[in-house]
C-alpha cells in the first residue's frame, strides 16, 4: 500500500508544475492585417497549413517550429512574416519538479511553447504592383500568333459538326436570297412564275 502512495505521490510532483496542466496543446491566435481589407493569409508550418481571412481568431497546434505568415492583399501586394514561438511563461515551473521530467512532457505535448497571441501583418504604406506584360503585348515580338493565344475572330470550321452547321447556314442564306429575288420580280412583272 505505501508503495502505491508512493508512486502516485512521485507522479504529483512529476506532472504538478507542468506547463501541460495550466495550458494546452491549443492556442488561439488573432491574425491582423492593418492598412488592408479582404486579405487572405497562409499561417505554415511544416506538414500543416491554416487559411485565414483577418481580421480573424483561429485556434493552432502549439510548436518548436517557426510558422511562415504569407498574406495577399488586393493591389497584389504581398507581405511575408516569420513568427517564432517563444517558450512559455508556465514552463518555468518545471524547476519545482527537478525540469527533466516536466520539461520532456511539454514538449512532445506541445505545450512548452507558444506562438504570439496577435499576429499582424501591416500593409500600411504597401503600395500594389503590376505584373508583368504578357509575352505577345512585348514591342520586340515579331508576330503575336507565334504564341500560344485564343483567337476569339472569325475562322474556318474545325469540327465536323461545325461544317455541317456552316453548310445549312450557306444554303439557308442561298435560299433565303432566291425568296427574295423572286418576291422582287413578282411586285416588277406582276404575278408571273419565271420559275417556269
Amino acid at each position: 500500500m505505501n508503495n502505491k502512495i508512493f508512486a502516485v505521490a512521485i507522479l504529483c510532483l512529476t506532472l504538478a508544475s507542468c506547463a501541460s496542466i495550466v495550458e494546452t496543446p491549443m492556442q488561439k491566435v488573432t491574425v491582423l492585417t492593418p492598412g488592408t481589407e479582404d486579405a487572405m493569409c497562409m499561417l505554415k508550418r511544416p506538414g500543416l497549413v491554416y487559411k485565414v481571412f483577418p481580421p480573424e481568431t483561429i485556434t493552432i497546434n502549439k510548436n518548436e517550429e517557426d510558422m511562415v505568415v504569407h498574406c495577399m492583399a488586393q493591389g497584389n501586394r504581398d507581405k511575408i512574416l516569420i513568427v517564432e514561438p517563444q517558450v512559455s511563461s508556465t514552463a518555468m515551473a518545471n524547476l519545482s519538479n527537478g525540469v527533466v521530467p516536466g520539461v520532456l512532457y511539454d514538449y512532445h505535448s506541445g505545450a512548452l511553447y507558444k506562438y504570439p497571441d496577435v499576429i499582424a501583418v501591416d500593409f500600411t504604406g504597401t503600395y500594389g504592383m503590376g505584373y508583368d506584360y504578357p509575352p505577345h503585348m512585348n514591342a520586340d515580338v515579331a508576330k503575336a500568333t507565334l504564341h500560344s493565344l485564343e483567337d476569339m475572330g472569325p475562322d474556318s470550321p474545325s469540327i465536323p459538326q461545325d461544317l455541317i452547321n456552316a453548310r445549312r447556314l450557306s444554303e439557308a442564306n442561298a435560299s433565303y436570297a432566291y425568296d427574295q429575288e423572286r418576291e422582287a420580280r413578282k411586285e416588277a412583272v406582276g404575278f408571273y412564275d419565271w420559275d417556269k
